[in-house]
C-alpha cells in the first residue's frame, strides 16, 4: 500500500513539474516575440499624434545623428522621443517620414534623430522646420503629427448623382407654381420649383418644367 502511494505521489510530483515548465515556455515564448515585435519597429504606433509637444535644437554640431547621418540645421528633420525610436542601431523608425501640422501650415520632416529628453509623441525640430511654424522665442509649441501614409482615413465618396425619371411617370405643368418639398431631413420651399435634391443634401438647380409623382420622392433639375 505504502509502495502504492509513494508512485502516486512520484507520478503526481512529475505531472505538476511538466506543467509548471511548459507554462514557463509560454512566459518566455510570449515575451520573446514582444521582444521581437519591438525590435523590428512594431512599436505601438496611433495614427495621429494630438496636442504633441514640439521643441528645437541645434542639429548641425558636426556629429552624426542617431540615425547615422549628418544633420543641418536648414534640413526639415526631427528627432523622435525615444520610446517610439525603438531599439538598433539604425532605430527602426529611422529616415520614416513624418507630416506636421500647427497653426493652419503643415510640412512634411525626416526622422533623422533620437530624442531622449522628449515625452512619449514629442518632437524635437530642427531650427529651420520649427521657424516654418513659429518664430524660436516660442520655445514651445503643440501640435499635430502622424507617420506619412497613416494619418487620417479618407473623405468617404461623393453621393451618387441624382436618379433619372422614367418619361412615364413625368407630369408637364406651366407656369410658376408655389411648391415645398422635404426629403429626409431637408426643406426647401421657393416660388419656382426650381432646386433639386439627392439623398443627402438641397442644393439650387435649373427650372424644370417635367417632375414625378410622387413628389416627395423623384424631383429632376
Amino acid at each position: 500500500m505504502s509502495a502504492l502511494l509513494l508512485k502516486l505521489t512520484s507520478l503526481l510530483s512529475l505531472a505538476m513539474a511538466v506543467m509548471a515548465a511548459q507554462h514557463n515556455a509560454h512566459l518566455n515564448r510570449n515575451h520573446h516575440d514582444a521582444l521581437a515585435k519591438r525590435a523590428s519597429g512594431h512599436v505601438e504606433l496611433h495614427r495621429r499624434f494630438s496636442n504633441a509637444k514640439f521643441t528645437y535644437y541645434d542639429a548641425q554640431t558636426g556629429n552624426r545623428g542617431a540615425c547615422g547621418t549628418f544633420i543641418g540645421n536648414n534640413d526639415f528633420a526631427v528627432a523622435l522621443n525615444t520610446p517610439q525610436y525603438g531599439g538598433g542601431y539604425p532605430g527602426p523608425n529611422c529616415f520614416k517620414k513624418v507630416t506636421i501640422s500647427f497653426g493652419g501650415k503643415t510640412a512634411t520632416a525626416t526622422i533623422l534623430d533620437q530624442c531622449p529628453g522628449c515625452p512619449y509623441g514629442g518632437l524635437d525640430l530642427t531650427p529651420a522646420l520649427f521657424a516654418y511654424f513659429a518664430p524660436h522665442s516660442r520655445g514651445i509649441i503643440y501640435g499635430e503629427w502622424n507617420f506619412v501614409g497613416e494619418g487620417a482615413p479618407p473623405p468617404p465618396p461623393p453621393p451618387p448623382p441624382l436618379a433619372s425619371i422614367p418619361s412615364n411617370r413625368q407630369r408637364e405643368f406651366t407656369g410658376n407654381l408655389p411648391c415645398s418639398f422635404s426629403f429626409d431631413a431637408c426643406t426647401e420651399t421657393i416660388s419656382t420649383c426650381a432646386f433639386a435634391f439627392d439623398a443627402h443634401t438641397c442644393r439650387s438647380g435649373a427650372f424644370t418644367s417635367s417632375f414625378a409623382a410622387p413628389l416627395d420622392l423623384w424631383i429632376t433639375t
